[in-house]
């Protein structure tokens, strides 16, 4: 509710309250009493809308955790793009990359541990990379054919017969 105060000949104010969502306008005086008045004065300003997009976590190296990561940095990537190009900011500068997306201590860990590279010497590409072997694999890492499958491991019992 926004008030205006003028000034009329006399030695009283009178306050103007303008009643912002029906657009209603009141005046009342100071020692006049309460006079009423509609009008429809909208003001219509556009306000910006800010919406904060943080890029997802890495959370675990399970190959399901991950699958869910690469599916939001995905989609974290394709709405920074649109706000970029929609903003003309430069795309590189507003992204941020994929090692911050991991736990400085799990990052370090799997660095030592697992990959056998130095923290700092790990790019985004390699990240990346390592990501995809985890989540483009399966067990032992390929995919049994079916039917070689069916005709190794399974093989009809003799007890069972049908009558």
């Amino acid at each position: 509710m926004a008030t205006t105060s003028t000034k009329d000949g006399g030695d009283h104010e009178t306050f103007l309250f303008t009643d912002e969502r029906s657009g209603d306008d009141t005046a009342q005086g100071g020692d006049s009493g309460l006079e009423s008045t509609t009008s429809r004065q909208v003001a219509r300003v556009t306000h910006l809308i800010f919406a904060i997009v943080n890029p997802p976590k890495v959370s675990s190296m399970a190959r399901e955790a991950l699958v869910e990561w690469l599916k939001l940095r995905k989609e974290y990537e394709e709405y920074t793009k649109d706000h970029c190009i929609d903003g003309k900011e430069d795309v590189t500068a507003v992204m941020k990359s994929v090692k911050s997306s991991f736990d400085a201590n799990v990052l370090e860990t799997l660095c030592e541990v697992c990959w056998g590279v130095e923290q700092s010497s790990v790019t985004d590409d390699f990240l990346l990379e390592k990501i995809h072997e985890i989540t483009d694999s399966f067990q032992n890492q390929e995919l049994p054919g079916v039917k070689e499958l069916f005709r190794e491991e399974l093989c009809p019992t003799p007890t069972l017969t049908r009558e």
